[in-house]
């Protein structure tokens, strides 16, 4: 990748190298390109970095001024920086609706120990316990970054056969 260079600095976005060479098309460049090959042209070499994942869930990675490296190439860098209470409060809302979601689900696949016609072996009671625990999850303290999700009971039918 290469991107465009004013007053030394990298400035808009990266161009893949076969875009950067139409550009020049009256200039025969070698099959590497080089730093030194491609300055005089107003590019630089560039290379992308992997985003850092926020140890706090109200952290998020920001793209800072790209970095030169030792061997002339402009390197992507990112920081870590405190959300704003904007984002906050929508990455509560985002986690809580995932968090629903996960709950609903095991909602849907513990509704068969409800059923009239549940099969003998199934501890309705301890069943109903469990999926009422699950639908006081958003009631929690942690909620909805740290839950403690209530275990299912054991299908004795299962461990017998």
């Amino acid at each position: 990748m290469l991107i465009k260079l004013e007053n030394g600095s990298p400035v808009g976005h990266p161009v893949l190298e076969a875009n950067f060479r139409a550009l020049h098309p009256d200039t025969s460049f070698s099959a590497v390109l080089t730093p030194e090959l491609v300055e005089p042209f107003g590019f630089g070499m560039f290379e992308y970095s992997q985003i850092p994942e926020p140890a706090h869930h109200y952290d998020k990675a920001v793209e800072a001024k790209a970095v030169r490296d030792a061997q002339g190439v402009w390197r992507q860098v990112w920081e870590l920086v405190p959300m704003s209470e904007a984002e906050r409060l929508k990455a509560d809302h985002d986690q809580a609706a995932i968090m629903r979601h996960a709950r609903d689900m095991a909602l849907t696949r513990s509704d068969f120990s409800q059923m009239a016609d549940a099969p003998s072996w199934v501890d309705q009671a301890a069943w109903a316990a469990y999926r009422q625990a699950l639908r006081d999850v958003p009631q929690q303290g942690g909620f909805p970054w740290q839950l403690s999700w209530p275990e299912p009971p054991i299908l004795t039918a299962y461990l017998e056969e």
